[in-house]
């Protein structure tokens, strides 16, 4: 099972448009509590992102959830990745890729931030890679991690 997000239409500036709200599902959890808990964090994250870029009112609390992006792909990734390897994950490399793919985006915008000069359009690109992250690995990639738990 996956987790999709709940889409709430507004009014905007431009016409109304559907935004992203993340709802954290007990049916994307993998059994194992801090991973979850970091999951269910990033998905709150993501809430608050998608908030101020849509509104576009950047503001301190985008700069920091780019920095706990940044603290999260370092922390989360090197706990995820050690589990891994202690479960002997038939497709421990494949996984690392997608982790590499991540860590390399969130660096970019990361030394943007600590240049100033991050724009409004990295930050829609964080949010638009974060909401895919969600989709795509959180909800696909690490249930497989799940899935390969119960068969052993």
């Amino acid at each position: 099972m996956s987790v999709y997000p709940r889409p709430l239409w507004v009014n905007h500036s431009r016409g109304a448009i559907m935004k992203i709200y993340w709802q954290y599902s007990s049916a994307i959890e993998l059994g194992i509590k801090n991973i979850d808990a970091q999951h269910k964090e990033l998905m709150e994250k993501a809430n608050k992102l998608n908030d101020q870029v849509d509104g576009k009112a950047l503001s301190e609390v985008t700069t920091d959830i780019a920095r706990f992006l940044a603290q999260y792909v370092l922390d989360h990734f090197q706990e995820e990745e050690a589990f891994l390897r202690e479960v002997n994950y038939p497709y421990y490399d494949e996984h690392i890729k997608l982790h590499d793919g991540f860590r390399a985006f969130i660096q970019e915008r990361l030394n943007k931030l600590d240049q100033n000069t991050i724009s409004y359009s990295d930050y829609y690109d964080i949010s638009r890679m974060l909401n895919d992250w969600i989709m795509d690995h959180i909800s696909r990639a690490d249930r497989a991690i799940a899935r390969y738990l119960k068969g052993i």
